[in-house]
């Protein structure tokens, strides 16, 4: 059994746009907004006190989804700019330490230590070491 052209170009359909890719959306066909969202986009336009309270009330709500929805999933964006914020406060706790090491009374504190760590490591320390460590040597 052969097909004929026409039978052929009968089966054969095409879904889509001349030239369009695929696995390419446009911005308009892949993110559609939702009734809610656009009722609640043109109630925003509006005077405040023209709203009703079932529409104030709409809009409230689409608001607070809105927000409690981009708090529990972070954008890549604030994800990094929380991890920056953390290794700056790391390094800048780091950067303290230094400061106060290279000063003079860091360099007294260090020498003391210093002391205290020799004492408790040789025999007359051990009540120390008992102290620190709650009694146990």
């Amino acid at each position: 059994m052969t097909a004929t052209g026409s039978e052929i170009e009968a089966f054969i359909e095409h879904y889509g746009k001349k030239g369009m890719h695929w696995g390419i959306h446009t911005e308009k066909d892949f993110y559609r907004t939702t009734t809610d969202s656009r009722r609640a986009q043109e109630l925003k336009k509006r005077p405040l006190r023209a709203l009703t309270n079932k529409q104030l009330q709409t809009v409230n709500n689409r608001m607070n989804l809105e927000t409690q929805f981009s708090k529990m999933n972070p954008s890549k964006t604030r994800k990094g700019l929380k991890v920056a914020g953390e290794i700056l406060a790391v390094s800048g706790t780091i950067g303290g330490l230094f400061a106060i090491a290279e000063s003079r009374h860091g360099a007294l504190a260090i020498k003391y230590g210093e002391k205290v760590v020799r004492k408790a490591l040789s025999g007359s320390g051990r009540k120390v070491i008992s102290v620190v460590s709650g009694g146990q040597a």
